[in-house]
């Protein structure tokens, strides 16, 4: 893979990541994990495990199933070019 660094956008000093900083903070579980996304405002997303024997289209219709689920949308059908 190569970078084009002519598309490589620079973030500007206005932007939150030099204001607000990086939130660094230990976990020592998943559990702990999951509270402290919660506790910032951040829905966690858990899916269906995919059946890696299935087919391709078993495999995408599976997806696409838990997507909805979570309350996404899909805009493009399986058949549409």
């Amino acid at each position: 893979m190569k970078i084009n660094w002519k598309k490589v956008k620079v973030a500007k000093p206005e932007d939150p990541i030099y204001k607000e900083g990086f939130k660094i903070y230990p976990i020592n579980s998943l559990n702990d994990y999951k509270k402290q996304r919660e506790k910032e405002g951040m829905k966690n997303l858990f899916l269906k495990k995919i059946d890696r024997n299935a087919s391709r289209d078993e495999m995408l219709d599976t997806l696409v199933k838990q997507l909805q689920k979570q309350g996404f949308t899909i805009t493009k059908k399986k058949n549409d070019k």
